[in-house]
């Protein structure tokens, strides 16, 4: 298929359509030559337009909104209210999926913030490994308030595979579109990087616990 200099140029919404429509192998080729195009033709100044036309290659699967609705709509006081969810990229690189490893796991109780939830949410992140955990964090304020809020966090570590970190580079940007009602997005890419304090951050500067444990300064 040859796209005309204008379109080439402009990188237009007809050819993102376009591109939707065809099979994943031509899908992903298009989508390198484009990335290609715009380092050669528009150096950094394309970054936005670059990630548009490269998030249009991943979709973000309908179980994986109901899974979050779910998680919002549930109150922090039932027993089956969920504190993870663990997403991935499909096999055929083409949609952003609840992963399969942890998805048959039960509900947690969150009746009552425990360490265990934190050491928990460490569980899901391998060395070797991206992924994408929605995280239900319980913590509290200065002022004793206890509140819950969702978070997203992208774990990227050195030791995965270079494709791998990629996919998650461009999958972020279309979980954060379609999730809407996080409170805040963590990037980590190493165990070093995560900890009670590196969340608390992100959640408020008045937060002195995660998950029952105070926060390290």
């Amino acid at each position: 298929m040859v796209f005309n200099r204008r379109k080439q140029q402009i990188l237009g919404r007809e050819w993102i359509n376009e591109w939707e429509d065809q099979n994943s192998q031509f899908h992903r080729e298009q989508r390198r030559r484009a990335s290609s195009y715009c380092r050669l033709h528009y150096g950094k100044k394309c970054g936005a337009l670059q990630r548009k036309v490269e998030d249009c290659g991943i979709q973000v699967k309908d179980s994986v909104v109901e899974a979050f609705n779910l998680m919002k709509i549930v109150s922090r006081k039932s027993e089956q209210r969920r504190k993870f969810l663990c997403l991935r990229v499909s096999d055929d690189d083409r949609y952003v999926i609840v992963n399969e490893e942890f998805d048959n796991e039960e509900f947690d109780n969150v009746k009552k913030p425990s360490e265990d939830d934190f050491l928990k949410f460490l569980s899901y992140l391998k060395s070797d490994c991206c992924c994408i955990v929605i995280y239900d964090v319980c913590y509290e304020t200065t002022n004793s308030l206890v509140k819950d809020d969702l978070v997203i966090v992208n774990w990227c570590p050195e030791k995965a595979p270079a494709k791998q970190k990629l996919q998650f580079a461009s999958a972020i940007n279309i979980v954060k579109t379609k999730l809407q009602g996080v409170k805040a997005t963590l990037q980590f890419n190493s165990m070093e990087d995560v900890s009670r304090s590196a969340v608390a951050e992100k959640l408020g500067k008045d937060v002195v616990k995660v998950e029952g444990v105070k926060v390290e300064e």
